[in-house]
């Protein structure tokens, strides 16, 4: 169940959503979802390092394999938790931080935002592959049962609380995201207009966000009794999640049914047909007509100057100024066109 759970969306759906995103011209995503879709696909292959070398079960692996994966798997953690920091906050500065619209991200932001899961995650694997190396007698897949280890309290604890401490930042944002986006639902909801906020993007967040509030649980939880295996399938069921989350859009879906895009509309359909105006014409002699593009009201209109016009709720729209229906829109130019030829 451990390596299925990595296995299914880890080496089939996240790669085919990342690949969606990379080359679709119409399901396009910010690079920090990018980032969020590479790290589980990176989880998912350090965690199924003794499933590619058949050392699942029997006998112990390797000091060399157990010391690879030990340094790999504890930099999984950090690079999760930044890469989901990275994006809230990306969705954050857009939607709570500025009250005049979304703000530019600076390129500095941005490349700092896209940098440091992966920095997070060198400095903890290489970290925790030299606790790893140093203490080779401390390295073992027993204490684990589905992946290599090691026994060393105060390291496995430091990086949960740095783990815990960034969660804990991503749900604050998170918070402040959806507080933002229920005020402007209630603006929008008093001022008589549609609610404005869109309901699918907010139960997204929602249940990422939840996500992000378990994570930082259990790897307290870690802490006081780091042989459960709760945070193990809770590590391994995130993929799963992030699939049904960011890959059950529409424009995803349309990609991937793309046989049953409807055509595209001829060139000439593709300007709207105008509807006529909601307005009636009144000539000097009393005739009226509701519809202003009437043949009859035309031909009529070309006899002479209507006084005004007239709104559906009868009150006059300026008495004083003269308006002519014109058959053809060189009639407008008159003797300018005349002159022309």
């Amino acid at each position: 169940m451990y390596y299925a759970a990595h296995l299914v969306p880890g080496h089939i759906f996240l790669p085919a959503l990342l690949a969606i995103f990379l080359f679709s011209r119409t399901a396009t995503r910010h690079p920090t979802l990018i980032n969020v879709l590479i790290s589980y696909i990176v989880s998912s292959i350090v965690a199924c390092i003794l499933l590619y070398a058949g050392k699942t079960h029997g006998p112990e692996p390797s000091k060399t394999l157990c010391v690879v994966q030990t340094g790999l798997l504890n930099g999984v953690p950090p690079l999760w938790a930044l890469s989901v920091l990275a994006l809230t906050a990306h969705i954050w500065n857009r939607f709570a931080r500025s009250k005049k619209g979304p703000p530019r991200e600076a390129p500095a932001l941005r490349v700092l935002m896209l940098s440091a899961p992966y920095m997070g995650f060198v400095i903890w694997a290489l970290a925790g592959g030299y606790v790893a190396y140093t203490r080779q007698a401390d390295v073992n897949r027993e204490r684990r049962y589905f992946y290599c280890s090691v026994h060393y309290d105060p390291f496995a604890n430091a990086m949960a609380f740095f783990t815990s401490f960034v969660c804990f930042i991503t749900t604050l944002l998170e918070i402040h995201v959806g507080i933002a986006l229920y005020r402007n639902w209630r603006a929008l909801r008093a001022a008589g207009k549609s609610g404005g906020v869109d309901l699918p993007f907010v139960i997204r967040t929602f249940v990422f966000g939840m996500y992000i509030a378990a994570g930082m649980v259990l790897s307290l939880i870690t802490i006081w009794n780091p042989t459960t295996a709760i945070t193990d399938m809770y590590g391994a069921s995130i993929g799963t999640v992030v699939v049904l989350v960011f890959g059950s859009q529409s424009d995803v879906w349309r990609v991937l049914l793309f046989w049953r895009r409807s055509p595209l509309p001829e060139p000439e359909a593709l300007m709207p047909t105008l509807p006529p105006p909601p307005m009636s014409f009144e000539k000097s002699n009393g005739v009226s007509f509701s519809n202003p593009w009437d043949p009859e009201a035309q031909t009529v209109a070309r006899g002479g100057p209507y006084d005004g016009k007239v709104a559906p709720n009868g009150v006059s729209l300026g008495q004083h100024h003269h308006v002519i229906v014109i058959g053809r829109p060189s009639d407008a130019f008159g003797d300018h066109e005349a002159g022309r030829q």
